[in-house]
């Protein structure tokens, strides 16, 4: 919807839009739960800097299919990083 000279005008979105907005949520909450608690550490060498990467996207992608499955009782993310910890 534009405002254009005092009128409204419907602009239509297009679907790749929507969809976009639609399925952004789980990226979102990756990047929001990993900033969080993060495991990750400045290096000068990129592969560390990926490896301590792909663990905390690891344990957030982790704690995101517990949190949804149906069979396991929620769980905060300081827990789940734990349990991950002590075994």
């Amino acid at each position: 919807m534009v405002l254009l000279f005092g009128t409204v005008i419907q602009v239509p979105t297009i679907t790749a839009t929507i969809l976009y907005n639609k399925n952004m949520g789980g990226v979102d909450l990756n990047d929001q739960q990993r900033n969080y608690y993060a495991v990750g550490r400045k290096s000068r060498k990129w592969f560390r800097y990926l490896l301590w990467f792909l663990v905390d996207v690891s344990f957030v992608n982790g704690h995101i299919l517990e949190t949804e499955a149906e069979i396991i009782a929620k769980t905060t993310t300081v827990v789940f990083r734990q349990v991950g910890r002590d075994t």
